[in-house]
This record gives C-alpha cells, sequence and structure tokens, in this order.
C-alpha cells in the first residue's frame, strides 16, 4: 500500500474523532498527527519498518506500542486534554493499527507477518483491484492505476468521514 493510502485512512478516522470548537490551525496540526499514527508501521528506524518488515507489522509489537502511546497520553490529565480527550487519544490507537488491516488487503507476494513472534505465518487477504508501487517507481500509467485506485477509495472514505462529521452536527444543533 502507498502512504496516500494510510495518509487519507489516518485523516478520514481524525475527521471522526475531531473534537469540536478548535481553530483551523489546531485542526491542521491534528490531522497532521493522524497521518503519523497511519504511517509509522513503514518509517525507516532502525529494526523497524519495511526493512523488518515482521517487527513493523506484528499485531503484537503494533497493539503493544499503540496501547503505551494510548495510556502515556490518556493517564496525564494534560496530556489527555491537550490531544482532545479519550475519544482522540483511543482513536489515534486504532488508527495506527489500521495499518496492519489495510496491508493485508494488498498482494506484494510477502504477506503480513502479523503474528510474529509467536508465528511465523503470513496473512493475506489481497483485494485484486489493490496493487503496490515498484520499489523504484517512476510515473507511468502503472503508478497512476495504483494511486488512482487508493485515491478514489481512500479519499472516498474521506469525504464519508466529512459528511458524516457534517451530518452529526447538524442534528446536534437543530435535535
Amino acid at each position: 500500500m502507498t502512504t496516500m493510502g494510510h495518509s487519507l485512512t489516518g485523516m478520514a478516522i481524525g475527521v471522526l474523532c475531531l473534537p469540536g470548537g478548535k481553530r483551523w490551525w489546531w485542526v491542521v496540526i491534528y490531522l497532521h498527527f493522524f497521518i503519523a499514527l497511519a504511517n509509522i508501521p513503514d518509517w525507516p528506524f532502525p529494526f523497524w519498518g519495511h526493512n523488518h518488515y515482521d517487527v513493523s507489522h506484528s499485531l503484537f509489537v503494533t497493539t503493544g506500542l499503540a496501547a503505551l502511546l494510548v495510556l502515556g497520553v490518556g493517564y496525564f490529565r494534560t496530556t489527555r486534554e491537550l490531544a482532545g480527550g479519550w475519544r482522540v487519544v483511543i482513536c489515534g490507537g486504532l488508527t495506527w493499527i489500521s495499518h496492519l488491516f489495510l496491508d493485508t488487503l494488498y498482494n506484494h507476494g510477502k504477506g503480513l507477518a502479523m503474528f510474529w513472534p509467536i508465528s511465523d505465518a503470513r496473512l493475506a487477504l489481497p483485494l485484486p483491484w489493490y496493487s503496490t508501487l515498484r520499489e523504484t517507481w517512476i510515473p507511468d500509467a502503472y503508478t497512476g492505476r495504483v494511486l488512482g485506485i487508493e485515491a478514489a477509495t481512500y479519499g472516498g472514505l474521506l469525504l464519508l468521514s466529512i459528511a458524516m462529521r457534517y451530518l452529526w452536527s447538524r442534528r446536534s444543533r437543530f435535535g
């Protein structure tokens, strides 16, 4: 999966969890945090990322680290309130974990080592219209197709979450 798909999904989750009454610059920073959380398993840290796919894409490792983040931010009232409350903190952890589910939808020949270190089994639930980019991609028809499908799918998810957010705000005003 490309960074675009993970980022659009992170934004969609962030929009649904967004606390009301915030200034525009706060919303921009807030959504960037959700984009970052959605992409953490691919970051090129030592012993992490695509070079250590079994570690960074393990359900146990990811859930453990996301839980530490949620508990660490949520434990202290000031950091929890700065983040936007428990809903935002929990959705941030779920955004990080969403990366694993989305990667299972792609067939890149590896499968996802979701159960490492307990099992070496790999999980793949590929949908035929999803493809991954080549290692060294060039702007060609194949790249356009991969990015276009992700933009349509996950951009649609983002638009749906924006529409839901709008309807919720109208309902609370007139309900």
